[in-house]
C-alpha cells in the first residue's frame, strides 16, 4: 500500500494543472526552482519502502510486483534504495542459476496459495511487471551531489542549502526528462514506448575496474546521459571514470544549467577539461547538423548553445542558458507539424533535434541488453602468436576511432574465440615495424598524402602477405568525398594496374564457412539519398557494400566508404553515412577472418 500510495504522489504531482516553479516564459528562470507539494512525502515514502523492499507480500505477492514497476517507472529510478528492482524482480519470478523462478511448465507464473495460485491473475501480473519493464531507456538523468546514510538502505539528500521544500541540486526539475522523452517518443520514434531513468551510481560499491566497465555497459543502454543542476557539480572518482568511459564508447552527454545557474556552469567546464583535455567545449557552428536533424531551430534562437567534438561527431552539447524550465511545462509541447510559436516550443525542438542527432536515429536497445566493455591494456607477456592488429596514422589531426579496433578485437575473442590482442600498434605508414603486422586498419577523414617511402612499405607489406583494410569516417559531404577521392588515388599509387572494384555477394569473404555458419547477406547502414544528397534520415538494411583489390587471387585492400571505424566505437549520429555497431563489427570480423585465411 506505501509502494501505491507513492505512485498516488507521483501521477497527483504530474497531473496538476499549475506548475508550482513560477516560470519566466521570457527568460527560461523559475522563481521557485525545485519547489513540489510532494517532495518530503515522496522522499519519506521511498525510503520506507527502500528498507523494507521486498517482493512478497502475504495477499498479493505479483500485485505488489507489478507495484513495484509502477514506482520505478513513474520515479525514474533504477534503484530502490540499494535494490535494482527489474533486473531483481527478473530473477525472482524467472530464477536465476539453477532457480528456475515461479514459472510452472505451463507457462504460468504463480506462487504458493490463495489468490497468487490464481493463474490468470498471477501471470497476468509477472507479465506486466516483465514487459513494461523492459522498455528502452532513451535518456537517463544523472543524480549527483552528497547524500547521508540513515542505514536501512535509506538515504537522504544534501543539497546546496537546507531547502524547506525537499528541492536537491540535481533535481530542481522533476518531469523534465519525462517531458523530453515522450515528444521523442511521438515525434521521432512513431510512437514506439520509449522510458526515461535516474542513473545513480552513489550508494553501488565498484572496487574493481571490472565492476566499473560493468557500470558503463548498462548506462550504455541509454543512448544519451542528462546532467542538469544548480550549484557546483560534485562528482566521485568513481562517477567521473563512467562518464569518461560512456562518452569513450559512444555515449552522449547532454547537459544544461538549470535556470541559468553560472556556478554550475563553470563547474560544469572544469569537469569537461578534467575528463577530456584534449577536447573543448565550443560555439556550435549555424551549419552543424544538430539544427536540422529533426526540425528547423534556427541557431539565432540558442546562440549559446555549446557542444564538445570528439572523433568524427559531437559527443556532447551544453546549455549555460536555461532549457529545462520549458521541458518542465508539458503544455510548451509543440504540435506537430505546427511552426513553434514561443522559446519553450522552440526548446522541444530542439531537444529533439539534440536527440535525433545523438541517437542517428536508432531505437535504443530493450532493458538488461547490457554492452559488453573492453578496458584495453593486455597483460604482459601475451604469446606472440595472438593476432594483433596495426592502425595507420594518417597524421593532421588526433588518432581517428582510436578504440575501433580495441572493440573489433574484443568482439573476435568473444564471439569467434580468436586468440587476439585488444591493443592495436599505431604506426606510420613508413615505419619498418609495420612488416610485422599483416593486418593494416586504415580509418580516414582527411585527405591522405602519403609519401613515397610510405606508399613502398605499405605495397611491400600487400605483396608479401598483408591486408589493408580501410573506411570513410564520419564526415560531411564534402570531407567524405575528398577522403574517399585521395583514397582511390592512394590506391592507384600503391598498385598503378589495379582498381578497386566491388566485391560481389558470392566472395568467400560473405561466406557462411568464415562467418560462423551465417553468411554476411546484409547489414543496416545510412547511405546518401538517391540524388546524391544526403544522407537518409533513417537506416536501412542492404548487402555489404565493400570495394576491394585483388593480387595473386586474394584481396589485399578492402575498403568501405561508409563508416565503420565510428560505428565499432559505438558512435551513431544522424549526419554519418555508415553501419551500426552490430553491421561494423560483423564485417571487421569478416575481414580479419578472410586476413587470416592463407
Amino acid at each position: 500500500m506505501t509502494v501505491a500510495g507513492v505512485c498516488g504522489l507521483i501521477i497527483a504531482g504530474m497531473g496538476l494543472d499549475q506548475s508550482e516553479q513560477q516560470l519566466d516564459e521570457v527568460t527560461g528562470v523559475a522563481r521557485n526552482c525545485g519547489v513540489y507539494s510532494e517532495n518530503s512525502a515522496v522522499a519519506r515514502g521511498m525510503n520506507w519502502i527502500a528498507a523494507h523492499f521486498t517482493f512478497e507480500s502475504p495477499k498479493s505477492t505479483f500485485y505488489n510486483v507489478y507495484g513495484v514497476e509502477r514506482l520505478g517507472r513513474l520515479s525514474g529510478q533504477r534503484f530502490v534504495g540499494k535494490y535494482d528492482w527489474y533486473r531483481e524482480g527478473c530473477e525472482f519470478l524467472l530464477g536465476k542459476g539453477r532457480d528456475v523462478g515461479l514459472q510452472n511448465e505451463n507457462g504460468s507464473i504463480t506462487k504458493g496459495k490463495g489468490i497468487d495460485s490464481a493463474e490468470v491473475l498471477s501471470t497476468a501480473f509477472a507479465l506486466l511487471f516483465l514487459s513494461k519493464g523492459r522498455t528502452p531507456v532513451l535518456v537517463s538523468k544523472l543524480a549527483w551531489g552528497e547524500f547521508r546514510d540513515l542505514g536501512n538502505g535509506t538515504f537522504a539528500e544534501l543539497g546546496e542549502r537546507n531547502d524547506p521544500a525537499g528541492a536537491v541540486n540535481w533535481n530542481r526539475k522533476h518531469n523534465d526528462t519525462r517531458h523530453i522523452v515522450e515528444y521523442a517518443s511521438k515525434e521521432l520514434f512513431k510512437a514506439t514506448p520509449l522510458a526515461w531513468q535516474v542513473y545513480d551510481v552513489r550508494r553501488q560499491n565498484l572496487g574493481t575496474q571490472e565492476q566499473i566497465l560493468g557500470e558503463v555497459g548498462v548506462l550504455l543502454e541509454s543512448p544519451v546521459l542528462y546532467i542538469n543542476g544548480h550549484g557546483p557539480l560534485k562528482l566521485t572518482q568513481i562517477q567521473k571514470q563512467i562518464l569518461q568511459k560512456y562518452v569513450e564508447e559512444g555515449g552522449f552527454i547532454l547537459a544544461e544549467a538549470c535556470c541559468g545557474d553560472p556556478t554550475f556552469t563553470k563547474s560544469f567546464r572544469e569537469l569537461v577539461k578534467e575528463l577530456f583535455p584534449a577536447n573543448d567545449l565550443r560555439r556550435l557552428p549555424a551549419e552543424h547538423a544538430i539544427w536540422t536533424a529533426h526540425a528547423p531551430v534556427r541557431p539565432d534562437d540558442f546562440p549559446d548553445l555549446e557542444g564538445m567534438e570528439k572523433g568524427c561527431r559531437t559527443v556532447m552539447v551544453f546549455s549555460p542558458k536555461p532549457l529545462a524550465g520549458y521541458w518542465e511545462e508539458h503544455r510548451f509541447m509543440p504540435e506537430p507539424g505546427k511552426a513553434a510559436k514561443n522559446q519553450g516550443e522552440r526548446a522541444f525542438r530542439l531537444a529533439g533535434n539534440i536527440i535525433a542527432y545523438a541517437t542517428g536515429l536508432e531505437l535504443p536497445r530493450d532493458k538488461l541488453n547490457r554492452r559488453q566493455v573492453f578496458a584495453g591494456g593486455d597483460p604482459v607477456g601475451v604469446p606472440r602468436s595472438y593476432f594483433k592488429a596495426a592502425q595507420l596514422k594518417t597524421g593532421g589531426e588526433a588518432e581517428p576511432a582510436p578504440a575501433a579496433m580495441r572493440n573489433l578485437m574484443g568482439y573476435l575473442r568473444t564471439n569467434v574465440r580468436l586468440e587476439v590482442v585488444l591493443d592495436k600498434e599505431s604506426l606510420w605508414p613508413g615505419d619498418l615495424e609495420l612488416f610485422k603486422y599483416k593486418f593494416m586498419y586504415l580509418h580516414g577523414r582527411k585527405p591522405l598524402a602519403f609519401d613515397e617511402a610510405a606508399i613502398e612499405n605499405i605495397q611491400s607489406n600487400l605483396q608479401t602477405g598483408g591486408l589493408l583494410f580501410a573506411d570513410a569516417g564520419c564526415n560531411g559531404l564534402a570531407a567524405w568525398k575528398e577522403f574517399d577521392k585521395s583514397f582511390r588515388a592512394t590506391v592507384k599509387k600503391l598498385f598503378p594496374d589495379a582498381e578497386l572494384v566491388p566485391i560481389p555477394p558470392d566472395d568467400p569473404l560473405f561466406s557462411a564457412k568464415l562467418n560462423g555458419g551465417t553468411p554476411l547477406t546484409a547489414v543496416r547502414c545510412r547511405r546518401e539519398k538517391p540524388d546524391g544528397s544526403g544522407p537518409e534520415q533513417e537506416m536501412r538494411t542492404y548487402a555489404p557494400m565493400l570495394e576491394g583489390v585483388k593480387l595473386d587471387g586474394r584481396w589485399v585492400v578492402i575498403y568501405s566508404k561508409y563508416d565503420v571505424g565510428c560505428a565499432l566505437e559505438g558512435h551513431k549520429s544522424s549526419d554519418c553515412r555508415g553501419h551500426d555497431k552490430d553491421g561494423a563489427l560483423r564485417i571487421g570480423a569478416a575481414v580479419v577472418l578472410y586476413a587470416l585465411k592463407r
